[in-house]
């Protein structure tokens, strides 16, 4: 397991139908400073419960800040009353019946209003200060559209050493105590992962439109079994657009509890597969067809970024390519297939 972070706060695990108080709808009438957005489908309870409650405890007080719970066809359906008693704070549901990922960010940013948006999964725990500091950062950096933290993986058992090279892609990250600040253009470690995202409105709004104008790119993001992504560096492609860059901002930081489904062999497999795809169709998206160039040699190319990976990285990293290289390779196969 990763080493702990300072800054967090363990919650004992709340089954959601558990009873409580449930929490009266007090907020003022005013727009609020920050529109939390939780994505869930089918969620984990003892995870959304954990995710919830960290979010109910958060150091900005809570007149600050809105709660939006978008149910993206989960079974049963999640209802407000027995979230709010978990997390203390009033919570608003929207229900999103078109599956996927994308297509529930888009349902969130269309339910609120407040001019900074924070994306958590329901597998997330923020650290107490999470929103007081996001809200700190994007007054203080008015440049900057898009920006995340240092996530910590929080494994319900331990991996192998091969699998670690997987992590990243799950949503793990730390790259030091020092911020870093770049171009959203094009991926670098300042760009951040939809884990604990924060965007504001005039990105988000962008993204929404974005969406309605390429209906393709509702394949981006995770969509039931199918383990796609991309749509995090959407975000950033899209403040890049309006003039603004990407951070990684160290001082915010979260825990990603990551269950024992998703760190089997087959699994990591199909995500790295999953992230190769994805590069491709972000890449049609957003006018990038340089990068989609097919090689001559498919089984030469594979094979030769797998040597160059496993005499620079190790045997680990090129195996992570490998299935990446493949999830690319097939994607770009499929648009010269049907161009023809």
């Amino acid at each position: 397991m990763l080493p702990n972070l300072a800054g967090f706060t363990y919650y004992p695990p709340r089954s959601l139908d558990e009873p409580g108080e449930s929490m009266p709808n007090n907020r003022s009438a005013a727009t609020p400073e920050v529109s939390v957005i939780l994505c869930t489908y089918n969620p984990r309870t003892d995870y959304l419960a954990m995710a919830l409650r960290s979010i109910g405890a958060q150091s900005l007080g809570s007149h600050r800040f809105e709660l939006v719970v978008v149910d993206n066809n989960s079974q049963p359906a999640l209802e407000p009353a027995p979230l709010e008693r978990i997390a203390g704070v009033p919570v608003r549901v929207v229900k999103q019946p078109l599956q996927g990922l994308t297509h529930a960010r888009v349902a969130g940013i269309g339910g609120t209003d407040a001019p900074l948006v924070v994306f958590v999964d329901d597998d997330n725990e923020l650290a107490l200060d999470y929103l007081e500091r996001a809200v700190e950062i994007a007054e203080a950096r008015p440049e900057v559209g898009v920006f995340g933290g240092i996530t910590q993986g929080m494994l319900e058992q331990r991996v192998s050493g091969w699998k670690r090279c997987f992590l990243p892609q799950l949503g793990v990250r730390n790259h030091g105590l020092e911020r870093i600040e770049g171009q959203g253009s094009h991926w670098g470690e300042w760009e951040p992962i939809g884990a604990g995202m924060v965007v504001r409105r005039i990105v988000a709004d962008a993204f929404v439109r974005f969406l309605a104008e390429h209906c393709d790119a509702g394949s981006l993001g995770r969509q039931g079994a199918a383990l796609m992504s991309g749509e995090d560096s959407l975000f950033s492609r899209l403040a890049h657009s309006l003039g603004l860059n990407g951070a990684y901002e160290p001082s915010l930081s979260l825990r990603h509890y990551i269950s024992e489904s998703r760190l089997t062999a087959r699994y990591l497999r199909r995500l790295s597969y999953g992230h190769g795809r994805s590069f491709v169709l972000l890449a049609r998206l957003t006018g990038d067809d340089e990068v989609l160039e097919f090689p001559a040699s498919p089984l030469r190319h594979i094979v030769g970024n797998f040597q160059h990976r496993f005499a620079s990285e190790s045997l680990v990293g090129a195996l992570s390519g490998y299935y990446w290289d493949r999830g690319f390779l097939d994607a770009v196969r499929e648009i010269k297939s049907a161009a023809t």
